[in-house]
């Protein structure tokens, strides 16, 4: 008889961060990709509302840099597995974001 390997674990498993994800936004260069990651603006962001988990799957989605990010479809992030109430609280980060910066771009003359 054939042994059967074990069965696979079904807990949430961390994707992990092609080299050249985690360099994206920060002038590249490879490198340790846990520290490009500490200072990328995607990862600030998600972090910054508590979806830091969310970090790898977007980065190996393609979404590790703002430009992109800001972007980002409900069909993206369905595609990415981002829950829809994970979704909108994200999406509502990135409208604030955007007024944000239109704000810092076009500052009130009073």
């Amino acid at each position: 008889l054939h042994s059967l390997p074990p069965p696979a674990c079904h807990s949430p498993v961390s994707t992990p961060v092609p080299s050249s994800a985690g360099a994206a936004g920060n002038g590249g260069g490879g490198g340790d990709w846990q520290g490009d990651i500490a200072n990328n603006p995607v990862a600030k962001l998600l972090e910054s509302i508590g979806m830091q988990q969310y970090v790898a799957t977007l980065f190996a989605h393609g979404f590790d840099d703002m430009e992109s990010l800001l972007l980002i479809e409900d069909a993206d992030l369905k595609d990415a597995g981002v829950p829809r109430g994970h979704a909108l609280k994200l999406k509502k980060k990135l409208h604030q974001y955007q007024l944000d910066v239109a704000a810092q771009d076009d500052p009130d003359p009073s």
